[in-house]
């Protein structure tokens, strides 16, 4: 009996060690023990952002091609109804981040990456479709894209940083260095192959389309 009390004093011992050492792991340490960095997260952001960057910064390629459509000169109540449509991004951005988490409450960050993504998809479909393939007139297409564009930000940051911070501050980093990244390769990038190859805006939207697309599958 006494042999039994001290195998038993023994075990409650080592299980309360190990319940110590679980306690003092930290949350990186057990969901990625190996300490891997995904260092291929900073092709996610940069295709994110590279749309945010699109749709703030050929704000005037999107006017010019929506004036041609008309065919002639816009009035001052017109370029006022294109400007306020272009301003749901921010607005949409603005409501996502608080909102996220009420409006997709039933999916995971994860999944909610994966809807920011797709919304940004769909905001350069929507305005390659309507102003250069089928020469839209109506400027309703540029608040749908633009919102969409906007739930696309709101949603995207900080779901992306809920679901990578586990993972270690390694990997966090490279997401982080894919924000500015993203905006450099449509505001100097972009601009370039416009001015040194004529690259048309079309191709541009189609850039980020098919970055966004192909992220949903990398992520």
């Amino acid at each position: 009996a006494a042999v039994c009390a001290v195998q038993s004093d023994t075990a409650s011992s080592i299980d309360s060690d190990n319940c110590v050492h679980v306690k003092h792991l930290s949350e990186e340490q057990l969901e990625n023990p190996q300490g891997k960095v995904y260092r291929e997260v900073i092709l996610i952001t940069i295709s994110l952002f590279s749309g945010y960057a699109a749709l703030v910064c050929l704000q005037k390629k999107l006017y010019d091609q929506w004036e041609a459509n008309h065919g002639q000169s816009l009035d001052n109540k017109q370029k006022q109804l294109f400007e306020h449509g272009t301003s749901l991004v921010y607005f949409g951005n603005l409501l996502f981040r608080l909102l996220h988490n009420v409006i997709f409450a039933p999916f995971t960050p994860r999944i909610r990456v994966v809807i920011s993504l797709c919304a940004m998809c769909v905001s350069m479909a929507i305005l390659v479709t309507c102003y250069w393939w089928l020469h839209s007139g109506s400027v309703l297409w540029v608040y749908v894209s633009y919102l969409f564009g906007g739930v696309a930000i709101g949603s995207f940051e900080s779901n992306i940083l809920a679901t990578i911070t586990p993972l270690g501050h390694d990997t966090k980093l490279y997401a982080m260095m894919g924000i500015p990244v993203g905006f450099v390769s449509i505001t100097v990038l972009g601009y370039a192959l416009m001015a040194a190859v004529n690259i048309s805006v079309v191709g541009i939207y189609s850039a980020v389309f098919l970055a966004c697309f192909a992220s949903v599958f990398l992520w």
